[in-house]
């Protein structure tokens, strides 16, 4: 069986042989079945980096879309003085922070280096990390876990700092 063989035989069919069942082959037939079988070998060998990266890269999308979701969401998102308005606020904020740091961390190695980010967007992601560690999974003091509530004079607006979530909402136009 010559490599030329196969190609006039092509009509778009293959055929699975059992690999116990190659041994009662003609021996010319097994040589050139297990040659291919080596040459794929090597070519998935030679691949193997680049089919690896892809897997990682496949691996991110999910987590990937999620966040341009809630960034959507998050987005569109207005102040309401209740409650369903303040625990939407939470859920989001705490599905962005759990699957960024999903994607960060990246099981089955998907995950990415701070020192890959552009400088400009480290402080961000340190911000992020932060606030993964110390208020969801460890409870920890941050900036945006405390039980007072205050007021707070900004330059164009007072702003509403609340209990666990200071998160912080515009309530009115500064006066004045």
């Amino acid at each position: 069986m010559s490599d030329t063989d196969a190609d006039d035989d092509d009509d778009g069919a293959y055929y699975v042989v059992p690999e116990e069942a190659i041994q009662y082959l003609p021996r010319e037939w097994q040589e050139a079945i297990y040659a291919r079988a080596e040459d794929g070998r090597k070519v998935l060998e030679a691949a193997d980096k680049e089919l690896k990266q892809l897997s990682r890269l496949s691996l991110s999308f999910y987590h990937v879309t999620v966040l341009k979701h809630i960034r959507d969401k998050l987005a569109v998102y207005r102040f309401k003085a209740d409650m369903a308005a303040f625990l939407e606020l939470d859920m989001l904020t705490t599905a962005f922070v759990a699957t960024y740091v999903r994607l960060h961390t990246g099981g089955s190695g998907s995950g990415f280096a701070r020192d890959a980010l552009p400088e400009a967007l480290r402080s961000a992601h340190d911000e992020i990390i932060d606030m993964r560690n110390k208020r969801y999974a460890h409870v920890a003091e941050h900036d945006s876990v405390g039980s007072v509530a205050k007021i707070v004079k900004l330059e164009h607006a007072w702003r509403r700092l609340d209990g666990r979530n200071d998160d912080g909402f515009q309530v009115a136009p500064f006066p004045g």
